[in-house]
């Protein structure tokens, strides 16, 4: 099973910026988990992890664009995949009541 719309996904991943200097490291301990193609991740990211299988270990790099400040900005995010699974009906239930309340929220919107 590869990550696509309506799978629920884990995975562990270390961010870090331009210097090299670690952001966030996710690699030790529980993954973080989420349902993929509604927005619970960076749209960068998501975009990046679609169709990568269980095990899978990429290194993404971002521009500002990703941390949404500051000017020539680069980070790099590397990813392990490690659970792939479908999504139950009560989940994509939820999800869409999530994807409803994002999209009546204006652009600053922290939610």
């Amino acid at each position: 099973m590869n990550v696509r719309n309506q799978t629920i996904v884990s995975i562990r991943y270390l961010l870090k910026n331009n210097k090299g200097e670690i952001l966030e490291d996710r690699m030790e301990g529980n993954p973080v988990t989420y349902c993929h193609g509604i927005g619970q991740i960076r749209p960068e990211l998501e975009k990046k992890l679609y169709g990568l299988e269980i095990g899978d270990k990429k290194t993404f790099n971002f521009s500002q664009e990703f941390s949404g400040c500051g000017k020539n900005n680069q980070y790099s995010c590397e990813v392990i995949i490690d659970n792939i699974r479908w999504a139950s009906e009560e989940v994509l239930r939820r999800s869409r009541v999530f994807q409803m309340s994002n999209e009546q929220c204006d652009k600053n919107c922290q939610c």
